[in-house]
């Protein structure tokens, strides 16, 4: 189970509170978690939860590969480069606040050459954890997690 299965689930369960980013987000598909193994809604999902997800024209089946895929280590790396920033210009080009993906590889490739943000779904969600019925004590260590996540 991925993680964004995983806090989907959990999330439905109201097992999880997540309050609202008022960020607008783009998702991008990793390569692995989408075509290979056919997940795409529990990420959007998960984000449409919390964030104003902005569509993509190449999302889900006909999504871009990140260019660092360790299936593209045949490549030079001039030709992952050119992979990555095509990649990082079109997810930059409906202007979200946030690029976020479900992949540690991605969130690196994408962030060597996007001008946004890029952050797994995790820690978007844990940024915007809504803690309620949270002794005091916690809730002010709660709300440095945005600030340790640089969001």
């Amino acid at each position: 189970m991925h993680h964004s299965e995983f806090l989907f689930e959990i999330l439905k369960k109201k097992k999880l509170k997540i309050k609202s980013s008022g960020k607008k987000v783009v998702y991008h598909d990793p390569c692995e978690l989408g075509r290979g193994s056919g997940l795409y809604d529990q990420p959007r999902n998960l984000l449409y939860s919390f964030t104003e997800l902005l569509p993509l024209n190449q999302e889900k089946e006909t999504a871009l590969c990140c260019g660092g895929s360790l299936g593209n280590l045949s490549m030079s790396p001039g030709e992952r480069n050119k992979i990555q920033r095509a990649t990082a210009n079109i997810l930059d080009a409906p202007d979200p606040d946030i690029i976020a993906t479900a992949c540690p590889m991605c969130k690196k490739s994408i962030g060597l050459y996007s001008g946004k943000p890029v952050k797994d779904i995790a820690e978007l969600v844990a940024a915007n954890l809504d803690f309620v019925n949270v002794p005091e004590k916690s809730k002010k260590k709660a709300d440095k997690i945005p600030e340790l996540l640089e969001i």
